[in-house]
């Protein structure tokens, strides 16, 4: 459950401290007064978006805190430590410290470690069900209702529908694969003469690893081939001697001299010694400037034939890479691509027969998962009746339709219950026993599964049962929007569940059975409700006064939590608007049972 808030420089709060408790948390005030703020702090806990624009006017930071009591939640517990966050002795953890810079930045951490928003998505799916303003307008989305369906099925049936997702992407992999085997006759006889020439013209150059390297060292001996014999000669004249006395000449008669020395100077020994290793370099070098001298030699022909091959390998470069190894690895890759469509009889009947299986373990998974969403669909709609009728909708019918995935221009609305279903239970029959997809004729899928499943209602006797999204009135989509809340709230023990303004629509007893309901699904898990009416307001466990204070300089949100006198004020003012009069305030007492 969560146990505190704590919301700073967020919009026009400045700073609020919040201390919760289990059961019913209700929250009030004026129309503007701000409880949509408070609400959206908890959801930038949960990981929602923030933006710059919500950091309060002249502030550097806009940041929530929260703390949650996780001790009989293992499901949180196993997400915090999947996500390598150990969670505390006592069981709680503070889910984000959750910071929103002027400049647009936000910041995360959970128990002190740095997060992001994407791990506070992944532990608060698990600790708080959000249901915000106009979201009973998912119920107008078809395809929502298979996600609410396999959400009430629960582990098994999402077991199912994680297979059939990777084998669906497997199957698509080998499809496109198979397209691009197949692809035009006439295209691929044109890529093989291409592939062909690419190869025989990147051979023919018998390309060495370095090749242009060694070419262009070459190229500058020979293009400079007279000043390096220039330079060489004057260099061992130097060495050697020409006309006077060279180095080494120089070198070796003060080793002799040294060698002189060393009967009366110990130190001479060391100095001979340096001096006579020197005298072997300086001869070394020479033989090496003499041999160098005997090798060079201009080669106008060699120079031509060293700027033939490096044109060629220029245009080698242009066409297949910037460097020999890369011309390299294109000839190693365009040889298996030519041997792939030289051998694509082969790799066709290969793909088709992956394809085949993969078409069959999908039909098989499918025919699974529409099972159990068959299974779960009977109890989903009992209990969601269950739940109705609780909510002043004593005669309702509700019914999950599952039928086959149509194509797109088979989808209709008949309004017949029974015949669509037997055309569903048939239609599943064949996909079992023909194993073919849609391609093959038998059966449509996506990658949630083979099945459309939507919602039926019948809100008053008389009626058929007709698709919510057609027939549902706004007061009608909240409350069928609280009874699926509380039957998969039961079903996976969410600890939190935050109803923003579910009271949208509805007044007089259906109010009242609203406030029953959320009274009912409080003993399960905390529940937080934003509500404008005093007959879902009564039921509160802890009642919230949001209040807007403007002045001629700045306008600030205050909420402060209700005395059981301070209750009856405030439900006052919601029975009887701005105007409190003391018949109000005994409707108020009545309603919460408070005697002064």
């Amino acid at each position: 459950m969560l146990l505190e808030l704590r919301v700073s420089n967020l919009a026009l709060i400045d700073h609020v401290e919040l201390t919760f408790q289990p059961g019913l948390n209700v929250l009030t005030g004026e129309t503007g007064a701000g409880k949509s703020i408070l609400i959206h702090a908890i959801g930038l806990l949960l990981g929602e978006r923030g933006a710059a624009e919500e950091v309060g006017l002249g502030k550097r930071a806009a940041t929530v805190e929260g703390l949650f009591d996780i001790r009989n939640h293992p499901l949180s517990q196993q997400a915090l430590s999947e996500l390598g966050i150990p969670v505390e002795e006592d069981g709680m953890v503070v889910l984000s410290r959750r910071e929103i810079t002027a400049d647009g930045r936000s910041r995360c951490r959970i128990n002190g470690r740095m997060a992001t928003v994407t791990m506070l998505r992944d532990i608060g799916r698990h600790l708080v069900d959000l249901h915000g303003q106009h979201e009973h307008q998912s119920l107008l989305r078809v395809e929502a209702h298979l996600d609410f369906l396999d959400a009430f099925a629960g582990d098994p049936c999402q077991r199912l529908r994680a297979q059939f997702r990777e084998v669906y992407h497997a199957l698509k992999d080998a499809e496109g694969r198979l397209r691009a085997l197949l692809f035009d006759e006439k295209q691929r006889a044109q890529r093989v003469d291409m592939l062909q020439f690419q190869m025989q013209e990147i051979d023919a150059a018998q390309l060495g690893a370095d090749e242009d390297t060694r070419l262009i060292e070459e190229r500058a001996r020979l293009v400079n081939a007279e000043k390096l014999r220039q330079a060489a000669q004057a260099c061992l004249s130097l060495l050697a001697g020409g006309e006077g006395v060279g180095a080494m000449d120089a070198v070796g008669r003060a080793v002799a001299l040294l060698r002189d020395m060393q009967s009366a100077e110990s130190a001479a020994a060391a100095w001979t010694e340096t001096l006579q290793t020197a005298l072997y370099q300086l001869q070394d070098v020479a033989h090496e400037l003499r041999t160098y001298l005997d090798k060079l030699e201009a080669d106008p022909a060699r120079l031509e034939e060293i700027e033939a091959r490096l044109h060629l390998l220029t245009r080698l470069k242009r066409k297949y890479g910037d460097t020999i190894e890369q011309i390299l690895q294109h000839r190693v890759r365009i040889e298996e691509e030519l041997q792939s469509l030289l051998h694509r009889d082969a790799q066709v009947a290969e793909l088709e027969q992956q394809r085949a299986a993969l078409r069959q373990q999908l039909a098989a998974l499918g025919q699974q998962l529409s099972d159990a969403r068959r299974k779960a669909a009977r109890n989903f709609e009992e209990a969601v009746v269950t739940h109705l009728k609780s909510l002043a909708m004593d005669n309702v019918k509700f019914a999950v339709q599952i039928e086959p995935l149509p194509r797109r221009d088979n989808l209709s609305h008949d309004g017949s219950i029974g015949a669509r279903r037997a055309a569903a239970d048939s239609a599943a029959t064949a996909s079992r026993a023909t194993g073919r997809d849609d391609d093959g004729g038998d059966f449509h899928f996506t990658e949630r599964g083979m099945d459309h499943i939507e919602f039926l209602l019948s809100p008053n006797p008389g009626q058929p049962l007709r698709p919510l999204a057609r027939i549902a009135s706004g007061g009608e989509l909240s409350r069928v929007m609280l009874a699926l809340k509380t039957a998969l709230s039961r079903r996976h023990e969410i600890p939190v569940l935050i109803f923003d303004e579910i009271d949208v629509g509805i007044g007089g007893a259906a109010a009242e059975a609203v406030g029953v309901k959320l009274k009912e699904l409080a003993q399960y898990a905390q529940v937080f409700c934003v509500t404008h009416l005093p007959q879902i307001a009564r039921y509160a466990d802890a009642h919230f006064s949001v209040r807007k204070d403007t002045t001629e300089e700045r306008t600030t949100v205050t909420v402060t939590r209700l005395s059981e006198q301070e209750r009856v004020h405030e439900l006052a003012r919601m029975l009887g608007g701005a105007q409190v009069t003391e018949a109000t305030l005994r409707h108020a007492a009545e309603l919460v049972g408070w005697k002064p």
